[in-house]
């Protein structure tokens, strides 16, 4: 949306209706490409060493997941608007980049560099007494905001953002699976 649509009160019965006239612009991008391509041993298809080919493909696929999610977050962070924080310290940058948001919708995750991750945790250890935090996976909730670290983010980034400010399209059966036996 360039415009984006809106309603507001109306006196009702016959009376005309709200209306701003809304507008789009087309945004494309290309596709991202992923392959990994390994040369394994015919023993492994030959002999039928369904382990081998689980543990295989679920290596396979938790690299494509991290590669997926270091891709999206480098789209965020250049999509993102800077905002310098009013104070110092993770607390007033996560305050002042929410306050950016909330004109735009109600924001819904923190996305925080590993520095800055580890600040907001030292800092005040007891405010996550209503809310739950994961030190081995990065992620959290407080008050509803849902914070974690993510691969491509920098020690001090601190992005703050509404679920619906992007989306995030992959193939239902990514990876795709190719095998040729030579």
């Amino acid at each position: 949306w360039t415009v984006a649509p809106v309603g507001a009160a109306s006196a009702g019965d016959k009376a005309a209706g709200p209306s701003r006239a809304a507008t789009t612009e087309p945004v494309e991008y290309d596709a991202l490409r992923w392959a990994g391509a390994h040369d394994v041993d015919r023993k492994f298809r030959d002999f039928g060493d369904e382990s081998f080919w689980n543990s295989y493909w679920a290596a396979m696929a938790a690299s494509y997941a991290t590669w997926s999610d270091a891709a999206a977050v480098t789209g965020i962070k250049a999509g993102a608007t800077a905002v310098v924080p009013d104070g110092t310290g993770v607390v007033a940058a996560i305050v002042k980049a929410a306050l950016a948001v909330i004109p735009h919708g109600m924001p819904s995750y923190c996305l925080l560099g590993a520095a800055a991750f580890a600040e907001l945790v030292e800092r005040d250890p007891l405010a996550f007494l209503s809310g739950s935090v994961s030190l081995t996976g990065g992620d959290g909730n407080v008050g509803g905001l849902a914070f974690r670290t993510a691969p491509g983010l920098a020690d001090t980034d601190v992005i703050v953002g509404a679920r619906q400010a992007a989306t995030w399209y992959e193939l239902g059966s990514s990876p795709i699976r190719v095998e040729a036996v030579s």
